[in-house]
């Protein structure tokens, strides 16, 4: 199976004398890409309650069923109608069938999920897209986390190997039940983005699944990443425990994530500078740090960027600990005093954690220090303690979570409208979705498309759609009809139906799509709220022939990641759009697609020379791999 996934960070695009500059190095292919394709499988547990399954709505089911039902029908519905993900690809298990609710696919039995894992390990392809979501309750057995279902425990280790059978572009698991993070580490692959609600040894009370499903909520624009999703319920968590109903408690749930194809999953918000998980206890003193994250609201950390600081101070005594001061500590690259976020006269209760946060600019470019200060009884603790250190003028890592999305929804027009030929039919809710496999908002050749949109009869008469029926009307770039997706309708006064169906785009240039119908022998309004859809080709440029791959050191990690490198295909891609180029290098570390910001060779060519740390020799190699002329050493 294959196991390179695409990475890629903000949209570039490159003045046309770059796009030429680059045709003209190296001999581009011509190549057909396959198809992409989106599925995924929701699993809700067991709750161990009595309740009758049989009566609608049994107000003897417990509570936390009804959250449960709420978190994953939720996420079902998310998929469904912000990502346009087929019905017939999503897999939704629960541990009763809702009382006919045709979202659930099957009840939550072992049986059932190994099944459901099988239909997409046999129809899935390399090419494809998988997103998962677990809800319910978790424990931890010989040091591997397990999921509960009806009739027993899944591990970590037995969904892996079910994950490796499953050949994907790339898979999204997610897991909010309690005990979860052994499936960040042991679940870890380069195709892979991992989630839990907790590390293995905690147990889980703050709210995960819901805050994760509304982070992947988007009602317009560009659909929000999964990193931003994990971000959503970082801080629902944080806040909960910090100003809400937990405060004052011991904070020992710490949602993970973890896209670097190995090891284990991180806690804190995802762009970071450095962290420190601790426990650690200060000399003479009784309480513990840990958790102390350092991190950034962008990737390019500039002269005006905003770092946040959290960090957490556990008493594990039976006595209160009097705080006169807790801050951030700070020292600029001069080495002022730039101490921030003074919190006076706190008092750490016995058994509870102080959750700290604080907030500055970085206002100078150099390197700047932070560590976590305090002051008890007129006396500071140690100067620089676990201090993280943050370069103005650098770099923040980024991996596959920080761009990746469940897909696209290039348009929607909500309404309602009504047909002019036909004032009675009303329609709503139309939209074109797509798959997502860069930060760029136009399809490519050969992605699978899904159109929906919703007829609703207002009048008083029954309308009958024979013969041809209800479709997507669909011209392609020549101006060729290929209208899709016609069934035959009959819609009562009042009713409604709602049609979807999928094309593939083949070939490049603006496609128009429209909801269409045949009734009562005549067509529907021709082009009736048209949506068009442009799809660009890419130029792919093989790598160089015998190029000697390069094997990065094992400091801390970067935009461009760790380790040895593997195999790509390409260099890069060149996409014209318009009157300029997309460019995407296909990195020589993750083998994913990279894009970078520049308007000009000139500016490329200058980030290249500037390149410093772990990140310098990288960036060179890759350039010389791709067959561009040397540049910098």
């Amino acid at each position: 199976m294959k196991r390179w996934f695409r990475v890629t960070a903000s949209l570039v695009c490159v003045a046309a004398l770059l796009g030429c500059f680059f045709l003209l190095i190296v001999s581009p292919v011509a190549a057909v890409e396959p198809p992409t394709t989106r599925y995924a499988l929701i699993v809700e547990g067991w709750e161990p309650y009595n309740y009758n399954p049989n009566i609608p709505n049994d107000p003897s089911q417990p509570q936390r069923l009804i959250w449960f039902w709420g978190a994953t029908s939720g996420m079902y519905d998310i998929l469904r109608n912000d990502y346009g993900i087929p019905r017939d690809n999503i897999h939704f298990l629960f541990q009763d069938l809702r009382w006919g609710d045709t979202r659930v696919t099957a009840t939550s039995t072992v049986a059932n999920l190994t099944a459901a894992l099988n239909d997409l390990a046999n129809r899935m392809t390399e090419d494809d897209q998988l997103y998962c979501f677990f809800v319910d309750h978790g424990y931890q057995s010989g040091g591997h986390s397990y999921f509960s279902l009806q009739d027993g425990g899944i591990s970590d280790t037995w969904l892996d190997g079910r994950a490796d059978a499953i050949a994907a572009l790339n898979q999204t698991w997610v897991f909010t039940q309690g005990n979860s993070g052994g499936f960040a580490t042991v679940m870890a692959a380069p195709d892979r983005v991992i989630s839990t609600s907790t590390r293995i040894d905690e147990t889980n009370a703050a709210a995960y699944a819901e805050p994760f499903r509304d982070g992947l909520h988007f009602t317009s624009g560009t659909a929000p990443t999964v990193s931003a999703a994990y971000e959503n319920a970082l801080n629902s968590m944080w806040n909960d425990y910090r100003t809400g109903s937990r405060q004052n408690s011991a904070f020992k749930e710490h949602c993970l994530i973890n896209d670097f194809g190995a090891g284990a999953g991180r806690y804190g918000r995802y762009l970071q500078v450095g962290n420190y998980v601790g426990p650690d206890t200060p000399y003479g003193q009784s309480f513990q740090l840990n958790n102390f994250v350092v991190s950034t609201s962008q990737q390019q950390v500039t002269g005006s960027s905003e770092v946040l600081v959290r960090f957490e101070f556990y008493n594990p005594t039976a006595n209160n600990i009097v705080f006169n001061t807790v801050c951030v500590g700070c020292r600029d690259p001069q080495g002022t005093n730039r101490d921030f976020g003074p919190m006076s006269n706190v008092t750490l209760t016995a058994g509870d954690s102080l959750l700290f946060e604080a907030q500055t600019t970085v206002n100078m470019l150099g390197t700047w220090h932070f560590w976590p200060a305090y002051n008890i009884g007129g006396w500071w603790g140690p100067y620089k303690w676990h201090e993280i250190l943050l370069g103005v003028d650098g770099w923040v890592a980024a991996r596959d979570a920080f761009i990746r999305r469940l897909g696209s929804r290039f348009d929607c027009h909500q309404g309602p409208y009504y047909s002019s030929v036909d004032p009675a039919l009303e329609m709503t809710n139309f939209a074109v979705y797509g798959p997502v496999l860069s930060d760029t908002t136009f399809a490519r050749p050969n992605d699978v498309i899904t159109v929906r949109f919703t007829f609703r009869n207002t009048g008083a008469t029954t309308m009958t759609f024979s013969s041809y029926g209800i479709f997507v009307g669909c011209r392609d770039p020549q101006g060729s009809n290929r209208d899709f997706g016609h069934q035959a309708e009959t819609l009562a006064p009042g009713a409604s139906v709602t049609r979807e169906a999928t094309i593939t785009v083949d070939q490049a240039g603006t496609w128009t799509f429209w909801p269409a119908y045949y009734y009562n022998g005549h067509w529907g309004p021709y082009m009736w709220q048209s949506m068009t859809l442009d799809v660009y080709e890419r130029t792919l440029v093989p790598r160089s022939a015998g190029a000697a791959y390069y094997t990065v050191g094992t400091q801390a990690s970067t935009s461009f990641g760790t380790g040895t490198v593997r195999a790509a295909a390409y260099g890069y891609a060149v996409t014209q759009v318009g009157t300029s180029y997309v460019w995407e290098g296909q990195s020589p570390i993750t083998g994913g697609w990279f894009n970078a910001c520049f308007a000009s060779l000139a500016s490329l060519r200058s980030f290249i020379d500037g390149a410093t740390g772990t990140m310098a020799p990288g960036v060179r190699q890759w350039w010389l791999d791709v067959g561009l002329p040397a540049i910098g050493g």
